[in-house]
C-alpha cells in the first residue's frame, strides 16, 4: 500500500508537521539559490520516503511535466531509484536518504563539478601568464582573483572529503581593501584580458557553479569575482542588463552581506565591491548552515510531541510514520555537523592566510 494513501486525510496537527518539514527544506533551497520546484518535490520525499508521480501532483499541485522532468533529474544524479508498481505501467520513486542531506545535490557531485572548474581556472591562469609582459598589472590582478576562487574550491575540498589539494594561494589585493584607502577603485581590463574574463564568466553561467538557474545573478557576480569593484553604470555596459535589474541584484547582495558598498555620495556613482570571493562564498554557505542548525531544536520538540501522541493512542500509524521522518532528519543534523566544522576550520585557515598577506 502507498504510504500516502492511508495518510491523505491528515488531521490538522499532523498536516502542520508535514508542512513544517516541507517549508524547512524549501527555505534551505531558497537560501541556496536552488530550483524552487525541485526543492519542493525533494522536500516531500523527506516526509514520505517514496512517492508516485500522481501522489506528487496531489501534494505539490505541479504539472505532470514538471514532476516528470524533476524525477528524471533526480534519477540521473542517483538520489532516487524507482520500481514498477505491480499491475500497472507506473513507477514508485524512493529517495536514497544516505546520499543527500538538506539539499538535493550530492556533495561529492558538487566537489566533482568544482574540481572541473578548478581545471578551467588553471588553464585561464596559464593564458593570463602569457600576457604578463604586455599587461603586468592586469594579469597579476586577475590571477589573484582567480586564486581567490580556487581558494574557495580548496576550502570545499577540505570540508567535503577532509583532504587538502594544495596550500591556499595568494589572493590579497591592497587596492580592494576598504580599510586601507578612502575609495575602492573601478577596475578596467584591456580587450585581451576581457576575453579571458569572459571565458571565466561563461563557464560560471553554463555550469551554474554558484547559483543554480539564475544566469543573470551569475553574470553580475562573475564580474565582481573578476574585478572586485563596480558601479551600476559599468555593470550596465558590461552585461547590457537594465539598471533596475542590476539594482535589484545588488540590493539583494548587500542585504545578504555578500557584497559591500561604499557610502552614497552626492552626484557620484556608488561603488559596490567584493573583497574576497572565497570568504564571501564560504560565509554565505555557513549562514545557510546556521539556519539549518537553528531549526534542530524544533525537530526535537516535534519528535517529543509525536511520541506523546503515540502514548495517548492519537494518530496510530501516522504518528510513527511522521516520527520516523523526523528521526531521519535529526540524523542528518548529526552527519551534517562534521562537514560544517571542517568548513569552519578551512575558513579560519584561509582568513589567517589572507591576513598574513597584508
Amino acid at each position: 500500500m502507498s504510504p500516502y494513501s492511508h495518510i491523505l486525510p491528515l488531521k490538522k496537527k499532523f498536516r502542520d508537521i508535514e508542512q513544517t518539514i516541507v517549508k524547512f527544506y524549501e527555505e534551505i533551497g531558497h537560501l541556496s539559490n536552488l530550483n524552487s520546484k525541485s526543492t519542493t518535490i525533494f522536500a516531500y520525499f523527506q516526509v514520505y520516503g517514496s512517492l508516485t508521480q500522481d501522489e506528487l501532483r496531489i501534494l505539490t499541485k505541479f504539472s505532470k511535466s514538471t514532476i516528470s522532468t524533476t524525477l528524471q533529474a533526480f534519477l540521473s544524479t542517483d538520489i532516487v531509484n524507482r520500481e514498477i508498481i505491480p499491475g500497472s505501467r507506473g513507477y514508485r520513486y524512493h529517495v536514497k536518504s544516505e546520499k543527500v542531506s538538506f539539499v538535493y545535490s550530492v556533495f561529492t557531485d558538487i566537489l566533482a563539478d568544482l574540481e572541473k572548474f578548478d581545471s578551467v581556472l588553471v588553464s585561464l591562469t596559464g593564458e593570463l601568464r602569457e600576457r604578463l609582459p604586455k599587461y603586468p598589472d592586469q594579469v597579476k590582478f586577475l590571477t589573484f582573483r582567480f586564486n581567490s576562487f580556487r581558494n574557495y574550491i580548496e576550502a570545499q575540498r577540505r570540508a567535503i572529503i577532509g583532504q587538502s589539494g594544495h596550500l591556499f594561494l595568494n589572493e590579497y589585493i591592497p587596492s580592494l581593501d576598504p580599510t586601507r584607502q578612502d575609495e575602492v577603485p573601478i577596475i578596467h581590463f584591456s580587450a585581451e584580458i576581457e576575453k579571458i574574463e569572459a571565458k571565466f564568466i561563461d563557464t560560471l553561467i553554463r555550469e551554474s557553479i554558484i547559483t543554480e538557474n539564475h544566469p543573470i545573478k551569475n553574470q553580475i557576480y562573475g564580474y565582481f569575482y573578476c574585478r572586485g569593484s563596480l558601479n551600476q553604470q559599468t555593470l550596465e555596459k558590461l552585461t547590457h542588463f537594465s539598471l533596475s535589474t542590476i539594482s535589484r541584484i545588488l540590493t539583494a547582495g548587500i542585504r545578504e552581506k555578500y557584497l559591500s558598498a561604499q557610502p552614497k555620495s552626492y552626484q557620484k556613482s556608488r561603488i559596490y565591491y567584493l573583497t574576497s570571493p572565497s570568504l564571501s562564498i564560504i560565509d554565505h554557505i555557513l549562514k545557510i548552515d546556521d539556519f539549518i542548525f537553528g531549526n534542530e531544536r524544533k525537530f526535537v520538540d516535534l519528535l517529543e510531541f509525536l511520541q506523546k501522541s503515540k502514548k495517548n493512542s492519537d494518530g496510530g500509524d501516522i504518528t510513527e510514520f511522521l516520527a520516523e521522518a523526523i528521526r531521519s532528519i535529526l540524523l542528518k543534523f548529526q552527519q551534517f555537523r562534521e562537514g560544517n566544522l571542517r568548513l569552519k576550520r578551512a575558513r579560519a585557515d584561509l582568513a589567517q592566510h589572507i591576513a598574513n598577506s597584508v
